[in-house]
């Protein structure tokens, strides 16, 4: 293998994942005698760019595909609600960099090859600043695997060949660098953030703790193992997450707990990995447990003197996970490929708290989510965000309607997803979807449940609503015509009872004068009776009319039915 030219090389190692390429290069010591390490180098930057889009994107085709999106989607939103479109004309976006100030209204953000930062106004969807951030380092070799921001809109950035740098935002909004490690021997593989404080981790598994508003390293920390997968940072404590490959035995995950402020060990402990890890850990301090993460099950470990746990869900081909922010009740939703989301309470992991089947379209799997206390976000592939109440599991309405449609209905283009990631308030309704090209603003209300599409009203219902109401009028009037006619039945029957009882009393002219008026209250009686069957025979008619009416418009088209509504509703 080592007379094997620099190109030849170069081909094969190509062929591997990131992961699976810098697994081999880690493990793997005959590898690295025999390969030189600028091959190595050449091969993990090369893959990273191909894996980022960066190679891709040369292709002329890409420009014309965001342009017709770009209109699409404009078309789609003018005019209406509080969504918008930020286009920042910097080329594809990296999700690692999208930071989302809620306080301000702005989202920042820079593009896959880090030579633009752009801010934007989430209110107006107006750019407010547009830089090319470090110009002297610029070069296809370096790759920016992650940004940290502050409060103050300060970014430590962090690039695979071992360099670190701190942009920050002066008063006239432009990027200002200042570099804080300018290194090429150790490239940098992880990095987390907690409030003004960074940690990064390079390949020679030193642990760096930064200042992020001065840009000064606070200390060092060397980890007592390589293949860190992972690591989280919460004030002082931090726990790194490694890969164990031990003789004769499963893979183990070896979990270390440090305090950054004194250098110390607090606490180490391993765990059987899970069959088939792709993806790196998730740890959770509020409440304490790991989660690992696989295509085949799902652990959740609990530790800092806890009885260790496992739960493993029976779900399988896991499509995208996500934890929600910390608190009593922090949820973890796992999404499949066939559209059916878990949700976990993690106080409680045992069984899932919810599961729901979600609509999948063909073409539409779904790439991504995101929980903002008890809602859940979902990201299609195809574009469209829908949105689930974890209590109750039903679909809530977004405060925009144009979130529960397509924004991109071409998505031949290198079959890359267009929802690739969904920025959520942790605490507010709002948030920001990733288009990988765009980034779309929008806010929804989880008060507001869904109950159904809306199904057109039958035109004979249109028509006859004022019908409806004089129909109405008719039936209450003969049913008080119907009582006032047996109450003065009553009254007659009571009248002839009593005249049959005074008839042997009364004189001839006071006779005379009961019969006549019996007679007077009959003829009322007979024109009452005679109303009433004319008020029944209308409302015969007006029944045989109607029927008529239906059965002529069952065959006319819509406008020819509006008209003839337009037409019944004129006096």
């Amino acid at each position: 293998m080592d007379q094997l030219p620099h190109e030849v090389l170069l081909k094969i190692l190509r062929h591997l994942d990131p992961y699976a390429l810098d697994s081999t290069r880690s493990t793997c010591r005959f590898l690295n005698e025999l390969i030189d390490e600028s091959v190595w180098r050449d091969a993990l930057v090369c893959r990273s760019a191909i894996s980022h889009g960066i190679i891709p994107r040369i292709h002329p085709s890409w420009r014309i595909e965001s342009l017709r999106r770009t209109q699409a989607i404009r078309d789609f939103h003018r005019g209406q609600g509080n969504v918008f479109v930020i286009n920042p004309r910097i080329g594809e976006i990296n999700s690692d960099t999208i930071r989302y100030d809620f306080e301000r209204e702005r989202a920042i953000f820079a593009s896959i090859d880090s030579s633009h930062g752009v801010i934007a106004n989430t209110a107006t969807g107006k750019i407010a600043a547009r830089d090319k951030l470090l110009p002297e380092w610029e070069s296809h070799y370096l790759c920016l695997i992650s940004t940290l921001e502050t409060s103050q809109g300060s970014f430590l950035y962090c690039f695979t060949d071992g360099r670190v740098a701190m942009m920050i935002l002066n008063a006239s909004r432009h990027w200002q660098l200042q570099v804080c490690q300018d290194r090429h021997n150790a490239r940098i593989v992880r990095c987390a953030s907690s409030g003004s404080r960074a940690v990064t981790l390079d390949e020679d598994r030193y642990l760096k703790v930064w200042d992020v508003p001065s840009g000064h390293c606070n200390g060092t920390l060397r980890l007592p193992r390589s293949n860190v997968l992972s690591f989280e940072l919460d004030g002082d404590s931090v726990i790194t997450c490694a890969l164990l490959f031990r003789p004769n035995t499963h893979a183990m995950c070896a979990f270390t707990h440090f305090n950054v402020a004194s250098r110390q060990l607090i606490d180490d402990w391993a765990w059987p990995a899970p069959y088939s890890l792709t993806e790196p850990f998730v740890v959770s301090f509020d409440p304490p447990c790991v989660l690992l993460p696989g295509t085949v099950e799902v652990c959740i470990v609990e530790f800092w003197g806890q009885p260790i746990q496992c739960t493993r869900t029976t779900r399988q081909d896991i499509a995208a996970r996500a934890l929600g922010p910390p608190g009593p009740n922090r949820w973890m939703a796992i999404a499949a490929f066939g559209g059916v989301i878990d949700v976990y309470n993690l106080a409680d992991p045992s069984t899932p708290c919810l599961s729901r089947k979600v609509e999948v379209r063909d073409g539409a799997d779904i790439t991504s989510l995101a929980i903002s206390k008890t809602v859940i976000a979902v990201g299609h592939k195809d574009g469209s965000a829908s949105l689930i109440d974890i209590v109750s599991g039903r679909a809530l309405r977004p405060l925009n309607k144009r979130m529960t449609r397509r924004f991109d209905r071409d998505d031949r283009w290198d079959g890359a997803p267009v929802v690739r990631s969904i920025h959520l308030h942790p605490h507010e309704p709002r948030g920001l979807l990733d288009l990988r090209y765009e980034i779309i603003a929008f806010n929804f209300a989880p008060s507001q449940p869904v109950k159904g599409h809306g199904k057109r009203k039958p035109l004979r219902q249109k028509l006859s609503q004022d019908r409806a109401s004089v129909s109405t009028a008719i039936q209450q009037e003969l049913q008080h015509l119907g009582e006032t006619q047996e109450e003065a039945n009553r009254e007659h029957r009571r009248l002839l009872r009593l005249a049959g009882d005074l008839s042997t009393e009364l004189t001839e002219e006071e006779l005379l004068a009961y019969t006549r008026m019996l007679s007077e209250q009959d003829g009322e009686l007979d024109e009452a009776m005679r109303r009433s069957l004319a008020l029944e025979e209308r409302t015969a008619a007006e029944d045989e009319l109607e029927a008529a009416e239906d059965a002529d418009i069952s065959g006319m088209s819509y406008q020819d039915q509006l008209d003839l509504a337009i037409a019944l509703s004129l006096p």
